[in-house]
């Protein structure tokens, strides 16, 4: 019902898109990115060699271009949206992994305990917060809760 939940597709031939359309915009030697403008409603389709220019909301790529005097080197390389926030999560588990971002010191207390303060961890693009622990005797109480007796008794370490 919007005009933002809708798909437009093309089908332009290559010749409209990388010269015919952009008659002088394909400059020689450098890199061209041939986009889409449609600010005004209309696909356009257009070329710069300033990549800053093209406007993300309103624009999008659809690749490059390399002139060399008559020859063109042509990169699809433009925005592939599909399913993107899984496949940035996907690139992060891949780059970066599990990853600690603030606290989660782990320290040693007495003999055989440890404590550990508050953290925050990434894995992937999922945060995780993790608690201060303190596994000592003098540490915080600890519980269980028995669903047999259905009763809490305090855990001793």
């Amino acid at each position: 019902d919007s005009p933002n939940g809708l798909t437009r597709s093309f089908n332009w031939p290559n010749t409209i898109i990388v010269a015919g359309a952009l008659p002088g915009n394909i400059i020689d030697k450098e890199t061209n990115y041939i986009y889409i403008d449609y600010s005004a409603g209309v696909p356009v389709p257009k070329a710069t060699t300033d990549r800053t220019t093209i406007e993300l909301n309103r624009m999008f790529t659809l690749g490059r271009v390399y002139r060399d005097g008559v020859t063109l080197h042509i990169v699809n390389s433009g925005v592939n949206l599909y399913n993107h926030m899984r496949n940035n999560h996907e690139r992060l588990i891949g780059v970066r992994g599990f990853e600690r971002a603030s606290g989660g010191v782990i320290a040693e207390k007495l003999v055989r305990y440890l404590t550990s303060t508050d953290g925050v961890f990434y894995l992937g693009a999922n945060k995780i917060a993790t608690t201060q622990q303190d596994t000592s005797p003098t540490g915080p109480p600890r519980y269980s809760y028995s669903l047999v007796s259905r009763r809490r008794r305090q855990l001793g370490f």
